[in-house]
């Protein structure tokens, strides 16, 4: 499970986080999860308060944890964080600079090794990546053209570490990349129906950005495969139901997305061209948790009585990526 948490400092966020977080340890200890990855749970020299519910809560099911550095300047951690139910052989990291409020956080990747049992160990990556421009004052004499050029300065490191750490740990049988990577997935050619109902039907088209991230692992000599895709694929001018893989427009990057579907949480398969994968994908879905999913005419009528309501309503400004995988038995 990769899951941007929203844990922000309150100033900066959809909401105070901190009942927030402790819902979502609810969830995740209640879930059949082996293994979390989870964005934006921050820390700062003055506040470790979200950090502190995930670690009282999240080892009575995950034992192992790692969670982000805290840099020696005036900023927050990385916000990065690695629960798991095995054991836990390596963690490594690498940082990025940022521009706008990115510089505010110590974003980077995190790489863990977890060993499944039996001989089988796991490289599993975690990454948060430059945000497009937002409207907080750090925005003002920043573009939002530079924004993305360093966000793909940002995955041209994180690849190449990648890279660098499946060369040194030539044990593993696989290497997954999942994180809130902050490009677009898929934009909206056409729609059809109510947004965010069974009913919508969307034709939708991968965006240009998408296509340059593919060849930047290509260029590292990397096979990434986008396992959402692989189970859920565009089909050219098709249309289909994004709620039937897991997603509705209205909800899946936060309560107030306008209807316009944006998938910016990733899972990636990653290995060396060539070399057989030691990973099969069984699953692969978005999870809008319960406190999204209300009618429309509900939320309308919730908001023109209490608008501020609105924020009360999202554990988290995005939706959970749940991927499962079966080991692949080694060739004879």
């Amino acid at each position: 499970m990769s899951y941007n948490i929203a844990g922000l400092p309150p100033v900066l966020n959809i909401n105070p986080p901190l009942a927030r977080i402790s819902a979502i340890c609810d969830w995740l200890l209640a879930s059949d999860y082996d293994v979390v990855l989870l964005q934006e749970a921050f820390f700062s020299k003055w506040s470790r308060a979200v950090v502190d519910i995930l670690d009282g809560a999240l080892p009575a099911r995950f034992p192992y944890i790692v969670g982000g550095a805290l840099p020696g300047r005036a900023r927050l951690s990385s916000g990065l964080y690695v629960a798991s139910r095995y054991p836990i052989t390596f963690a490594e990291a690498v940082h990025y600079s940022g521009v706008g409020s990115d510089k505010l956080a110590h974003k980077g990747c995190v790489a863990v090794g977890l060993d499944l049992g039996g001989g089988n160990v796991v490289a599993a990556f975690t990454s948060h990546t430059q945000s497009d421009k937002l409207w907080d004052p750090l925005w003002w004499f920043t573009s939002n053209e530079r924004a993305v050029a360093t966000r793909q300065a940002q995955i041209d490191i994180m690849a190449r570490f990648i890279r660098e750490k499946m060369e040194k740990t030539q044990n593993t049988i696989a290497s997954v990349l999942l994180g809130d990577l902050n490009y677009s997935g898929e934009s909206v050619v056409s729609r059809t129906g109510a947004p965010g109902t069974p009913e919508e039907r969307l034709v939708l088209a991968p965006t240009e950005e998408y296509g340059v991230v593919q060849g930047k692992f290509q260029k590292e000599g990397l096979r990434a495969v986008d396992v959402f895709r692989q189970k859920h694929p565009i089909r050219e001018g098709e249309p289909m139901s994004y709620a039937a893989a897991g997603l509705t427009s209205d909800a899946v990057v936060n309560c107030d997305s306008g209807g316009e579907a944006k998938r910016l949480d990733f899972c990636y398969l990653i290995g060396p061209e060539g070399r057989p994968e030691g990973l099969r994908l069984t699953d692969a879905r978005m999870l809008v948790n319960e406190w999204k999913a209300e009618p429309a005419g509900e939320r309308a009528a919730r908001l023109k009585k209490n608008p501020g309501d609105e924020r009360l309503k999202c554990l988290s400004d995005h939706s959970g990526l749940a991927v499962e995988f079966e080991v692949v038995p080694p060739p004879r």
